[in-house]
């Protein structure tokens, strides 16, 4: 079975619901915001950034730090981005790197949606998401995980997990998300990027978390230097060895600080 058949199977996506503040789409479709400029990539020379952008609201700063953070990097996974009239402007200045977003809701009446965006230096072989199927409270949104793989130099494929965890839930819900995304790590035999923003405020979801890390056959990418006071975005790496690492504790232009990560997929 060709991977992206794989995933539609194993995906489960909402009908169209609408809400008091939002709007589920009903099509678990792709957007391709932009293309890539279809350079190899090296399996020595991976270059990751991963950050949660609060929906590009600090606008300037927001710009300035993505362009920065973005220069020599072969994958961006970026949360909470948006298809508005303003993210992709700033993407488009980004060239070294194609975009797609896989959408988690619209805001009704601005029509934006907002979901995870993975960035890339070629076009993915096959793109699909996966939304939860539990929903937060109060807006009934759900929260979706992108998957994306790329040919490599060396002929192999890496896949490249996009997640934004759901929250303000009990821990069902989130076993649920983290069960349903190692089921199809379990199933992918190749390299594995698996990054984003799991949302683990508490003992019981980081516990959760490596679990399905342990069990998917992924290593956690540690961080020094770390001043976050709530750790809730990670990197876990298959079939890839970390070659440095940092955390930009300086950067003040979302409410989560950028990690970006150098490995080696030899």
């Amino acid at each position: 079975m060709k991977f992206t058949s794989f995933l539609m199977a194993a995906a489960v996506c909402f009908s169209t619901t609408a809400h008091a503040y939002v709007i589920v789409p009903d099509k678990d479709v792709i957007e391709q915001l932009l293309p890539a400029p279809q350079h190899t990539l090296v399996n020595d020379e991976i270059s990751v950034l991963v950050w949660n952008v609060l929906k590009g609201e600090r606008k300037q700063n927001f710009a300035t730090d993505l362009r920065s953070l973005s220069a020599g990097k072969e994958i961006a996974i970026l949360q909470e981005g948006m298809a508005d009239s303003y993210m992709p402007s700033v993407l488009t200045t980004i060239s070294s790197l194609g975009w797609v977003i896989g959408k988690s809701f619209y805001t009704t009446g601005q029509q934006d949606p907002t979901g995870v965006i993975t960035g890339a230096g070629q076009d993915s072989q096959s793109s699909v998401f996966l939304r939860t199927v539990d929903v937060e409270p109060f807006v009934n949104t759900p929260k979706v995980t992108l998957f994306t793989t790329y040919q490599l130099q060396n002929g192999e494929r890496l896949l490249v997990v996009n997640i934004h965890a759901i929250n303000f839930v009990g821990m069902g819900p989130y076993e649920r998300q983290l069960n349903s995304i190692r089921d199809i790590l379990v199933g992918w035999k190749q390299k594995v990027i698996f990054a984003g923003d799991f949302n683990t405020w508490s003992t019981g979801r980081f516990e959760v978390m490596r679990q399905v890390a342990r069990e998917a056959g992924l290593t956690e990418i540690t961080f020094n230097r770390d001043a976050r006071k709530m750790v809730l975005d990670h990197v876990f790496v298959r079939g890839c060895t970390q070659k440095s690492s940092q955390v930009h504790n300086a950067i003040q232009s979302s409410d989560h600080k950028p990690l970006t990560v150098e490995l080696s997929c030899i």
